[in-house]
């Protein structure tokens, strides 16, 4: 929202009848605080409070509603109190907030209220929210525990006790990370106003039912069950509630505490980590058996070719005392069809130059996943020989193959991989003509502009589009083409741009001047 559109609104808003008994004009207001609804900024909440307070009830309530729009887009802390400090607003104005509107949208304005510069505002804020009894007062109760006025402290601490009821203790869950801040106010000493909350939060013993009815957040979840077992401790129902939950960092927490179970309950768990979905948790639990890996020697064996480098690499690490050949185990295994990608992987990682002739031959056989991991495996043992690969698989495999031989091609650039891909681009579909391009812009320099300006013409629309963009982003980049122009490039860009020939209804007068500006790159001395 623009400085003349605010004003223009502003302006309207304020408009009064000129004389008794005519309209307000109320429908050209109601178009106003539509555009403050989708445009404004909670720093507008400022001007439209007096609005609150119109004799007309429609433009009253949606000013209400508006407001606490823009009251919703407040994220921080800090925003709450710059935005909200200095509000227009008065003991009085509280009452009648409370009086006025629907209890959602009045508890939002006495939310707001909450936070005024005025001691005396924000604690007959405080005692409003108290009697509102709504879950959204509790936040800003817990605000106001630290307010820097001791009788606002009071009144708060007193005010959220209230609260201690079951029908609000998912609300005080979720304002955990707030609840947290109160140790570390320094003007005042709140570890009993701390306590206290946390005990009407956990007193209430959690099992599978209790906790899959939540809805609070992932990171007010992980923060209560820390707090739960630290206060409780853990069991076996509490245990498999934690490694049920969607959250990985949720089910890593069973790692902190295993020791409190039984040795059969320990192995099972641990068992379980080691095959969970998420990589992190798998990792997490390979660095916890790290001092005691004899005992899931074969699992961790197994573990040698997730699809994750990070464990693969500790999986090898914890087996080294066992003295394994890890390239005949991974070459064993791809013969088998065991874990056939993570092993390819793997013995990329492990492998010699004499095991290319052998990843080479699985390339030619395997299906796109298995091919796709060959081509990673030879790239790092030979990035001249997966160049010759990328050029071959680049015509006819899917993006994600493509994708990777972009990176190969774009560090093996060359006059082969120049014509290889020119001639590939004459009968390629759009598809294929889109990652082309992606190449010649990943690569950039000379060598790409005479492409580029011919795509500029090709029959299908968004191969074009792409081509405007990157031939863009080319000449952006120019300016530091630190380097003589080859005249084999030069000769072929200018050979395509005096062919190519458009319709001046259709290129945009940006496009136009892109264009002409691209004429002054073909000069060549």
């Amino acid at each position: 929202m623009d400085y003349a559109e605010y004003n223009k609104c502003i302006e309207i808003l304020r408009l009064k009848p000129k004389w008794f008994g005519t309209d307000e004009n109320i429908p050209m207001k109601l178009d106003c605080l539509e555009t403050f609804r989708s445009k404004g900024s909670p720093s507008n909440i400022h001007a439209l409070i007096p609005f609150l307070k119109s004799n007309d009830e429609i433009f009253r309530q949606r000013t209400a509603g508006v407001i606490t729009s823009l009251f919703d887009k407040l994220k921080s802390q800090n925003q709450l109190y710059d935005s909200l400090k200095y509000l227009p607003v008065d003991v009085s104005d509280v009452d009648f907030f409370s009086k006025s509107f629907p209890r959602d949208v009045s508890v939002k304005l006495l939310a707001l209220s909450s936070l005024n510069h005025s001691g005396y505002v924000r604690q007959r804020a405080i005692e409003a929210l108290t009697l509102a009894k709504h879950p959204q007062a509790i936040r800003f109760l817990i605000l106001r525990l630290s307010d820097w006025v001791k009788n606002v402290r009071e009144a708060a601490a007193s005010s959220i006790r209230k609260y201690f009821i079951d029908e609000y203790r998912e609300q005080f869950i979720s304002e955990l990370d707030n609840i947290d801040g109160l140790k570390n106010v320094g003007r005042t000493d709140l570890t009993t106003e701390y306590e206290s909350i946390l005990g009407h939060i956990l007193e209430k013993k959690l099992n599978t039912e209790s906790y899959s009815a939540l809805t609070v957040t992932d990171k007010a979840r992980l923060l209560y069950l820390k707090k739960y077992i630290e206060k409780n401790g853990i069991d076996s129902q509490l245990t498999k509630i934690l490694i049920s939950d969607k959250s990985f960092l949720t089910r890593i927490q069973v790692l902190k505490h295993l020791n409190e179970l039984n040795p059969s309950e320990q192995s099972r768990i641990i068992l379980q980590l080691l095959n969970d979905k998420s990589s992190q948790v798998r990792l997490q639990t390979l660095y916890y058996l790290r001092d005691n890996s004899i005992q899931y020697y074969d699992i961790i064996l197994k573990l040698t070719s997730d699809l994750s480098a990070s464990i693969r690499d500790l999986a090898r690490y914890l087996l080294r005392t066992h003295k394994l050949n890890f390239r005949e185990i991974y070459k064993d295994r791809i013969q088998k069809h065991e874990h056939k990608v993570g092993s390819i992987l793997g013995l990329a990682e492990v492998a010699t130059t004499n095991d290319l002739d052998f990843l080479k031959t699985v390339i030619e056989i395997e299906d796109k996943n298995t091919r796709l991991a060959c081509l990673v495996g030879i790239q790092k043992l030979d990035v001249q020989q997966a160049k010759g690969f990328a050029l071959k698989l680049f015509a006819d495999e899917p993006n994600k193959i493509r994708k990777r031989c972009i990176e190969i091609l774009s560090r093996t650039w060359d006059r082969d991989v120049i014509l290889e891909t020119e001639q590939l681009y004459e009968n390629a579909n759009p598809t294929l003509k889109r990652m082309i391009l992606t190449l010649y812009t990943t690569v950039g320099g000379w060598d790409v502009l005479g492409m580029l300006i011919k795509a500029t013409s090709d029959k299908d629309s968004t191969v074009k589009e792409l081509a405007w963009n990157f031939l863009q982003k080319w000449k952006d980049k120019a300016l530091r083409l630190f380097t003589r122009p080859p005249k084999e490039a030069m000769d072929k860009a200018t050979r395509y741009y005096e062919q190519t020939v458009f319709n001046r209804t259709e290129i945009s007068p940006s496009r136009q001047k892109l264009w002409d500006e691209i004429r002054y790159y073909l000069r060549y001395d």
